[in-house]
């Protein structure tokens, strides 16, 4: 989310993260205006697209954003919405987003970021994963406070309300662990259970 800030004499500000650039100074409505138009150039529209960064890196982990080659992740690389993360059996991630969550992948893990909306006002949003493969563990940030972040498999999906959960998805299904929080839920065939005290 953009905001331009007049009174700070010219500085964009991207999202909670405080990242600024000095820019020439003008009037508020023309800034804004830019700023909505694209005028700026690709930097500027890529950072407002990112939804987090690599906070954590072992080897051997890939990023691929929509319509880029994969890449390696290095610490401090934005992430962006539809990313597919993908780690071998030596591989960890640590995905940092920009409401707080934390979102750890383990090695032999496959997981894409289908959605992030964040408005850092009001603390809400949304957060959504499908993962076909591996080890998670979620520490909820803002958005889960108020609005359950989804994690989807193909044989489950996984609510996680204001806590933290480690989640193991493999050909012969899906476990998971409430550690901490409101509650979990899990959702198979049709069938729906909650778990919200600490172990379960």
């Amino acid at each position: 989310m953009l905001k331009a800030d007049p009174t700070a004499g010219s500085a964009v500000r991207i999202g909670p993260m405080r990242l600024i650039f000095r820019l020439p100074a003008l009037p508020a409505g023309l800034m804004l205006l830019i700023l909505g138009s694209g005028l700026l150039g690709g930097n500027v529209a890529l950072a407002a697209q990112s939804v987090g960064v690599a906070a954590a890196v072992l080897p051997d982990v890939t990023g691929t954003a929509p319509a880029e080659a994969a890449r390696v992740l290095r610490i401090g690389v934005d992430i962006v919405v539809n990313e597919r993360v993908v780690t071998d059996a030596k591989g960890r991630l640590q995905l940092l987003f920009l409401d707080g969550s934390a979102l750890t992948v383990g090695p032999n893990s496959d997981v894409v970021i289908d959605k992030f909306v964040y408005d850092p006002d009001a603390e809400t949003g949304a957060l959504t994963f499908s993962a076909t493969k591996g080890l998670f563990r979620l520490v909820g940030g803002k958005i889960s406070k108020k609005t359950q972040v989804l994690l989807k498999t193909p044989q489950a999906l996984i609510g996680i309300r204001g806590g933290i959960v480690t989640a193991r998805a493999t050909d012969a299904g899906v476990t998971a662990i409430f550690h901490f929080g409101d509650r979990m839920t899990v959702e198979s065939g049709g069938v729906t259970v909650a778990a919200d005290r600490p172990g379960f």
